[in-house]
């Protein structure tokens, strides 16, 4: 699976929340232990080291990430990481109300990691009765750049509760239905290339 996904980590981080071996049924939830313990098993059958961080209490978007952000970066401190890794966490992250956890997340993931061009990411949304058709949200090397670009300031549509409204812009948010998750799952992805 890292062969076939090496120039796009997007790819593989989506493949690795999708079980096609038994396939959510619609309306069931499934325990983040269980949905991150499949990803880290089809990751290690591919090669990729994992770290598992495990079901966290929540948290606070912005120091949430930038814990997972000093682990990222510890990870490729110097340079690139010798293989390819995962670091896969789950856990609530409380803020404004109709603002996606998910969301919220991975704009201060990608704030604290300041665009490393190795680190890449995906953060889904917990399965909720009326999920909207954005359930996962794509962190790139470029997405505050990319946001710059847009005209959006990342930094101040966090703070605004407008995290999911950038992802969308920039076409960073996607729909893994799938994976229905009673909380927000993480994954980083540290690449060799």
């Amino acid at each position: 699976m890292v062969n076939a996904f090496a120039n796009s980590p997007r790819a593989l981080l989506t493949a690795l929340f999708l079980s096609g071996d038994s396939p959510t049924k619609a309306g069931s939830v499934r325990s983040a232990g269980n949905v991150l313990e499949a990803a880290a098993a089809r990751a290690r059958d591919q090669g990729i080291v994992v770290l598992e961080l495990g079901v966290q209490q929540a948290s606070e978007a912005r120091s949430l990430a930038s814990f997972h952000a000093a682990i990222a970066l510890q990870s490729v401190r110097f340079g690139r990481p010798a293989a390819p890794t995962l670091v896969l966490s789950a856990g609530a992250v409380p803020g404004p109300q109709g603002e996606s956890e998910a969301a919220r997340f991975q704009l201060a993931l990608a704030l604290s990691l300041d665009s490393h061009p190795t680190i890449h990411g995906l953060a889904l949304a917990p399965m909720l009765p009326d999920a909207a058709a954005c359930t996962g949200f794509v962190l790139a090397p470029d997405t505050v750049a990319r946001a710059r670009t847009a005209g959006l300031d990342a930094g101040a549509q966090l703070l605004a509760g407008r995290s999911d409204d950038l992802f969308t812009r920039l076409g960073d948010c996607i729909n893994l239905s799938g994976t229905g998750s009673d909380t927000v799952l993480r994954a980083i992805f540290l690449s060799p290339d």
